[in-house]
């Protein structure tokens, strides 16, 4: 003993842990312990984990998506103008396209809308990198040549909306991940621009063919117009139904519940929806209609997005108009009056009508220089 009463313990020993069965007073308590030490039976046990907290199951699932080095090359070079802008853009875009194929669905459990609504939910971090990437794009550039780089990038998407050549047993849902999420981002790309009024590049993305390479349902490769992004996603009206939901879309109710980037709020958002409805009415009234569904959270009793209602200047409308695709305010009155005395024309939502006139406020527009 030393001279406080405590035992001398050798200093190879000081790091164990020990039973010290010496004390009297304490005796019967430590030899249980020693008991339930030997036979693996503590006083305190362990609680198990519980679930899995939602954002943590995100960040994993897209952990395995990795464009963070050439995201970060491509927003370094537009940052400071570096002569490799161009160079870091394509190399970045275009990892990211491939990347998408770790989205993949390749089965579904017999509960299909839940996969592709937990899908839907870990592009997220994903879909936020690429938005940052064409928000400062549009901000620091445009040319041909980031303008072709975005065409490109969407193009290369295409083959993600149908099954791969490969395949030989599918369900069509079993694609409905991409068909939202490539959607959705083409919307946001388009919105990152139409933010910095980059009405040129908008022209060129919506009126450039998209190549459409891998649709197992035509026989030949075909160029196909923007439309082709706008696609339904029947597993979120299966999820619907399932659940007894009664809402008029739960693709709408997401795309909502999502928008919540830093300067694009849910009104531009829908303006760009509304925008590819017109472009698409304005300029080929043979083809289905880009379907602009987030309009049902439109009050109708309203009159104009920002920049439509911006174009009531004639030096406004001048170069909104691109975006129309129309030459003046008289072709434009000219194909929507032709358009709208057909009452099946109209989409309708229970009993509100999108007249696409009065959202432009079509009378007020270049009324003023």
């Amino acid at each position: 003993m030393d001279e406080n009463g405590h035992p001398y313990i050798p200093a190879y020993y000081g790091s164990k842990i020990y039973i010290d069965l010496s004390d009297e007073s304490r005796y019967s308590d430590n030899y249980e312990q020693l008991l339930r030490w030997i036979f693996d039976k503590p006083f305190y046990v362990k609680p198990e984990l519980g679930t899995t907290p939602d954002f943590l199951e995100t960040e994993l699932q897209s952990s395995h998506i990795n464009t963070n080095p050439q995201h970060n090359r491509a927003m370094d070079a537009l940052r400071h103008s570096r002569p490799n802008l161009i160079a870091a853009a394509k190399e970045y875009l275009s990892t990211a396209a491939s990347e998408f194929e770790k989205l993949r669905i390749s089965s579904l459990s017999p509960v299909a809308d839940d996969a592709i609504v937990k899908n839907v939910e870990s592009f997220l971090p994903f879909r936020n990198e690429l938005v940052a990437f064409f928000n400062l794009l549009a901000l620091h550039r445009d040319d041909s040549d980031t303008r072709d780089i975005v065409h490109r990038f969407f193009d290369d998407l295409i083959p993600f909306l149908y099954r791969p050549p490969e395949a030989q047993s599918w369900t069509e849902i079993q694609f409905d991940n991409f068909r939202f999420i490539i959607q959705e981002l083409f919307m946001y790309a388009l919105a990152c621009f139409l933010k910095h009024e980059r009405f040129e590049t908008i022209d060129y993305i919506l009126r450039t063919p998209y190549l459409d390479r891998n649709n197992p349902y035509s026989e030949r490769l075909g160029l196909v117009s923007f439309r082709v992004f706008n696609k339904d996603v029947e597993s979120l009206r299966i999820r619907n139904q399932r659940l007894n939901l009664r809402r008029y879309s739960i693709r709408v109710d997401m795309l909502k519940d999502r928008c919540a980037l830093p300067g694009i709020n849910f009104d531009l958002f829908m303006e760009i929806d509304f925008l590819l409805y017109l472009r698409g009415v304005l300029t080929d009234s043979s083809e289905r209609p880009w379907y602009p569904e987030t309009l049902v959270y439109l009050s109708f009793g309203r009159h104009g997005f920002e920049h439509i209602t911006r174009a009531i200047s004639q030096s406004y409308f001048e170069k909104l108009k691109v975006v129309l695709g129309v030459e003046d305010k008289k072709s434009l009155r000219d194909r929507l009056e032709e358009f709208e005395k057909q009452p099946q024309n109209l989409i309708r939502w229970q009993f509100d009508a999108l007249v696409p006139s009065r959202i432009l406020n079509l009378q007020q527009l270049a009324t003023v220089p």
